[in-house]
C-alpha cells in the first residue's frame, strides 16, 4: 500500500488584494497591522485562534515583561491597560486579564481599519522573483489566496517564512531547545491569603505547598500571578524537548500538561485552608512553545551584543531583560537557569535581524527574528515583541509608498526607551 496520495491540481481563489498583510495577531503581530495600517496601508491580519494576543489570550499568560521603558505603542497600549485595570509589578511587568486584553487589541486595530480574519491558518505561499506574491491559507471558508506587496511573519514559529522557502535556526548548540508550558487560570482563592506565593517577591515558593501534598511539579520554579478581580495566573508546568511544529509532540505535551495541572489544583485543595476553593477556571487553548524556527535574518542578534550602546539608523529596539533560559533538559534542573547573570541586562536589536535575508519583501517580528540562543531568551519577551511588530510596521509602510524593498528602510530609530539606559 502507498505511503503517499496526490491530491488534483486545482484553482485557488484569491480572496483579497492588501498592501501589508501580517501572519499571526499575537503581540509582535497585533503590533505590526495596526502601525501599518494607522500609516495608512490596506492591511490583513490573518490569525489561525478566535481572538487576538497570541500567548496572551490563547497562551494565557497576559504578563507583559519588559514594558516599563518603552517608547512608542508599546508606552500607548500599556497606559490604555493600566486604566483599564492592569497592574504593574516590581515596575517593569504589567498583568492584565485576557479577557480585557483580546477586547482591547481588537477595537484598537479596527479603529485603525485593520482587516482581522479569525480562524485562519497559513498553509503554504506563491513566491516570484526573490519575493512573495500570496499567502495560501485553509479556514471554514475554504483554500485561500491573499496577494500582498508586504508580508510580515509574526507567527512565533516562522511558519510563513518556512512555507516560503527561507533558511532557519532551531535550539541550542545541541540541538536541544528550552521546555513548552501550558498555563492555566485559577479562582477560588483571596490574593491576601496567597500574596506570600507570588512571583517574582513571594515570601514562600510555591513549590514548598505543592510538596506538602505530595507533588512535584514538572516546573521546579511553579508561578503564581495575580491579575485582578479574583483570577490569577497558574505557571507550574513545564514539557521538554517539545517541537512546536510537530502536531503529534504538541498533543502529547497538552494532554500530560492538562492532567497534571488538574492534579495539581486536587491536591492544593485536598490540604483546605486557604486553598479549600481553588477551581481551575481554565487551561490554556494552545501549549506555550518558548522558542521554535529562528529565520535567518540581514543581521543577526547574538549573546555577544549585551551590553552594547544602541547604534542610531541601525538599532530599532532594545531589551532589557537578561536571557530568560528554561533548562532544556531536565537531568540538569526543571528552573530557570542562572549563566547569564552576569550580563548586562540591555540588548539592542538591529533592524535587518528582522529582514529575512531569502525573501526581499518579508519581514519578521516577535521570536521568530534572527538571533541566536541566548539573544533570543531576552528579545522574545512580550513587550520587546511589540515594539519589533511596531518597527516592522513602519517598514511596511514605507515600502509601500515607496515601492522599495522594506530592508532599504533608512529612518530607524531605536523605540524602546524613554530615558537613557
Amino acid at each position: 500500500m502507498s505511503s503517499f496520495i496526490t491530491e488534483p491540481e486545482r484553482r485557488i481563489p484569491v480572496a483579497g488584494v492588501f498592501d501589508v498583510i501580517v501572519c499571526g495577531g499575537g503581540p509582535a503581530g497585533s503590533a505590526a497591522a495596526r502601525t501599518a495600517a494607522a500609516a495608512g496601508c490596506r492591511t490583513l491580519l490573518l490569525e489561525r485562534n478566535q481572538a487576538l494576543g497570541g500567548i496572551w489570550s490563547a497562551g494565557l499568560m497576559p504578563w507583559i515583561i519588559d514594558c516599563r521603558r518603552k517608547n512608542g505603542l508599546m508606552r500607548f497600549w500599556r497606559d490604555r491597560l493600566l486604566a483599564l485595570g492592569g497592574h504593574m509589578h516590581c515596575g517593569r511587568t504589567l498583568g492584565v486579564p485576557p479577557e480585557t486584553l483580546k477586547f482591547f487589541l481588537e477595537q484598537d486595530l479596527l479603529a485603525v481599519r485593520v482587516v482581522l480574519r479569525y480562524g485562519t491558518t497559513v498553509v503554504g505561499t506563491q513566491c516570484r522573483d526573490g519575493g512573495i506574491t500570496h499567502v495560501i491559507t485553509e479556514s471554514k471558508s475554504g483554500r485561500e489566496a491573499w496577494r500582498g506587496t508586504v508580508f510580515i511573519d509574526c507567527t512565533g514559529d516562522g511558519d510563513l517564512s518556512a512555507l516560503a522557502g527561507c533558511a532557519w535556526d532551531y535550539g541550542n548548540d545541541q540541538g536541544m531547545i528550552q521546555p513548552a508550558s501550558l498555563n492555566a487560570l485559577v479562582g477560588g482563592i483571596r490574593g491576601k491569603d496567597v500574596e506570600k506565593f507570588f512571583v517574582p517577591d513571594g515570601k514562600i515558593p510555591l513549590r514548598d505547598e505543592l510538596a506538602r501534598c505530595g507533588i512535584s511539579p514538572s516546573y521546579a520554579m511553579p508561578s503564581l500571578f495575580p491579575f485582578g478581580s479574583g483570577v490569577f495566573g497558574w505557571m507550574t508546568h513545564h514539557a521538554y524537548n517539545v517541537c512546536a511544529f510537530d502536531a503529534d509532540a504538541v498533543t502529547r505535551a497538552t494532554l500530560e500538561g492538562r492532567a497534571e495541572l488538574n492534579r495539581q489544583i486536587a491536591g492544593l485543595r485536598s490540604l483546605g485552608g486557604i486553598w479549600k476553593n481553588l477551581t481551575l477556571l481554565a487551561t490554556a487553548e494552545r501549549l506555550g512553545c518558548r522558542e521554535a524556527r529562528r529565520i535567518r535574518g540581514r543581521a543577526t542578534v547574538s549573546i555577544d551584543d549585551f551590553g552594547k550602546e544602541p547604534v542610531p539608523g541601525e538599532t530599532i529596539s532594545v531589551s532589557t531583560v537578561l536571557p530568560d533560559v528554561h533548562a532544556p533538559d531536565p537531568a540538569h534542573g526543571r528552573g530557570v537557569m542562572d549563566q547569564a547573570r552576569s550580563l548586562p541586562p540591555f540588548l539592542p536589536v538591529p533592524f535587518l535581524a528582522q529582514c529575512a535575508c531569502d525573501r526581499e519583501n518579508l519581514l519578521l517580528a516577535g521570536r521568530c527574528i534572527s538571533g541566536d540562543f541566548a539573544s533570543h531568551a531576552s528579545y522574545r519577551m512580550t513587550g520587546t515583541a511589540v515594539t519589533l511588530g511596531e518597527a516592522a510596521g513602519l517598514a511596511a509602510a514605507w515600502s509601500v509608498c515607496s515601492g522599495k524593498a522594506p530592508y532599504l528602510w533608512k529612518d530607524v530609530s531605536c523605540l524602546s526607551l524613554e530615558e537613557d539606559i
